[in-house]
């Protein structure tokens, strides 16, 4: 059996990305970002748990949502894991 945790934190600034007129898929460090909320969870879950290599994501076809997970992952010596990443999603919606 495989032992899980659950961690939950109030995410309390949102995404600047809809702001954006021009929306560029690399992520600036912006203060208040929903992004910036990620990080500061999974710092605090790599604190208690040092030996996490990993972090999974439900991305499977936003490139935007694919490299924030990425960026907090890269800061934080994580790798990310996507593994519906580019899956067929009418496949995964009857799966389901």
């Amino acid at each position: 059996a495989i032992n899980r945790m659950s961690w939950e934190s109030l995410i309390s600034s949102f995404s600047f990305f809809h702001l954006c007129r021009h929306q560029d898929l690399r992520y600036m460090k912006t203060s208040g970002d929903e992004v910036e909320d990620m990080l500061v969870l999974l710092s605090e879950i790599k604190r208690q748990i040092p030996s996490i290599s990993a972090v999974s994501s439900g991305a499977i076809a936003s490139d935007y949502q694919r490299l924030r997970v990425e960026n907090v992952c890269s800061r934080l010596g994580l790798i990310s894991l996507a593994y519906l990443w580019k899956q067929d999603q009418s496949l995964l919606l009857q799966e389901m």
